[in-house]
């Protein structure tokens, strides 16, 4: 039976979209890899990025130097306090950060800073930040992250449309095949099954840690746009797998527990809006 659009229940669209296990995974790398982002990239220095040739330069002298609990290639890393007088003769205070013995109180290296932000300075030859710049490899994982989420996400977006405007169809399972993916300790499966449009067939392919809940029938009912029969989905390969009633429309599907599978979408979306605090402060 063909629907023109079929009704699907809040709670179904959020277990396909966020509840595939590509975005389960990555929205779970985003959030783990975001702290160490936050952690890392606060104590960063992208100063650079903010001082131009013609910033103002000036003397400062040296008045406290303290060790930090950070390292860097193995050597401690120490603060260097200092002060000075910008432009306006507003005496302003700052700090950087350095190897050990790069100056003594008393010192008086030369300070750069905003014209019209004086406060924000540093000691031309150290650091504004413990760390440098390139902590920013860090972002490596929160992008691998990223990619497997959207990943996800298109593949659910994909799976609703054929879902709401898809004809009930069967497949026929053919064979199956290994990949090098394993989820839960257990190798994922890309299993081919054979639909028959009319007089003409199609193979329609899903993969899954769980093979047995799409071979345990002789015919596995799926979902294909009747002008793009190649578009298919197979029902046990969605997310939550949803109960079709006999007209055809599918089981009412529960807000909760779907709603759980938003935590890690509103956790990363939190450790963002963090994130870009810090890298504003």
């Amino acid at each position: 039976m063909y629907f023109k659009e079929r009704y699907i229940p809040l709670g179904l669209k959020i277990r396909v979209i966020f509840g595939d296990v590509s975005s389960i995974v990555g929205f779970s790398l985003m959030a783990f890899g975001l702290i160490f982002v936050i952690v890392f990239i606060g104590f960063a220095d992208f100063s650079d990025w903010k001082f131009k040739p013609d910033s103002p330069k000036t003397q400062g002298v040296i008045t406290t130097i303290g060790a930090t609990n950070s390292k860097e290639n193995k050597n401690r890393i120490y603060a260097y306090y200092y002060e000075f007088l910008d432009n306006k003769d507003t005496k302003q205070t700052g700090v950087s950060y350095g190897d050990f013995g790069k100056y003594k109180i008393g010192d008086t290296p030369t300070v750069i800073y905003l014209e019209n932000q004086p406060d924000y300075s540093r000691i031309e030859n150290l650091k504004k930040a413990p760390f440098g710049g390139t902590v920013i490899f860090v972002v490596i994982f929160p992008c691998i992250g990223l990619s497997f989420a959207l990943v996800g996400i298109l593949r659910g977006i994909k799976s609703l449309k054929i879902l709401k405007y898809g004809v009930i169809g069967y497949g026929k399972y053919i064979r199956s095949e290994a990949t090098n993916t394993k989820i839960n300790g257990r190798r994922v499966m890309k299993l081919y099954f054979e639909m028959m449009v009319g007089d003409k067939s199609y193979t329609v392919t899903a993969s899954s840690h769980q093979p047995e809940y799409l071979t345990d029938e002789a015919r596995e009912m799926l979902f294909y746009l009747p002008q793009e029969p190649k578009k298919a989905v197979l029902k046990d390969a969605l997310p939550g797998r949803p109960k079709v009633l006999s007209d055809g429309s599918l089981e009412n599907y529960p807000l909760f527990p779907s709603a759980l599978f938003l935590l890690l979408p509103l956790a990363v979306l939190i450790e963002l809006i963090i994130f870009y605090k810090v890298l504003t402060s």
